[in-house]
């Protein structure tokens, strides 16, 4: 057992401790990249190809290949990009347009026949109105190819 004084002498200690220097620590490859990234991408944006931007990196102990380079710009990439929005389920004002095209995913919905197989009864029929209000919870809209890469 230790008692109250010693253990509030013990605290007082150490929060007065010192921030350890960190400028020694050794940093593995991906983080050297992050550390590094924006003046990596100043370099491509100027015209320096990865072969060359990871030949200065591994003379200088980064030891990464191009690959590995590309792979470590495109991930912090994915990091920089805003989080996707989350997915709200569909109000009680009806369908709301998807994408770009401004089309809605009710028709595929309100053409298929009620009936099952052979024109019988559904097992499970779904009601008409939630039917007529049913809007798609996918994520991804596919869109034309662009020339932006």
């Amino acid at each position: 057992m230790i008692s109250l004084r010693k253990l509030k002498e013990l605290k007082a200690e150490l929060a007065a401790l010192p921030d350890p220097d960190d400028s020694d620590r050794e940093v593995p490859n991906p983080e050297a990249v992050e550390f590094l990234g924006e003046t990596i991408h100043d370099l491509l944006k100027r015209g320096f190809k990865l072969e060359r931007i990871s030949a200065i990196l591994s003379e200088r102990e980064v030891r990464v290949t191009r690959a590995t380079l590309a792979r470590y710009i495109r991930l912090s990439k994915a990091r920089d990009r805003k989080p996707a929005r989350p997915r709200t389920k569909p109000s009680a004002d009806g369908p709301k347009p998807t994408g770009g095209t401004g089309k809605t995913h009710t028709a595929a919905t309100q053409s298929r026949p009620a009936g099952g197989a052979g024109g019988r009864p559904a097992e499970n029929p779904v009601a008409p109105e939630v039917r007529k209000g049913a809007v798609s919870m996918a994520g991804f809209t596919p869109r034309p190819d662009t020339d932006d890469i």
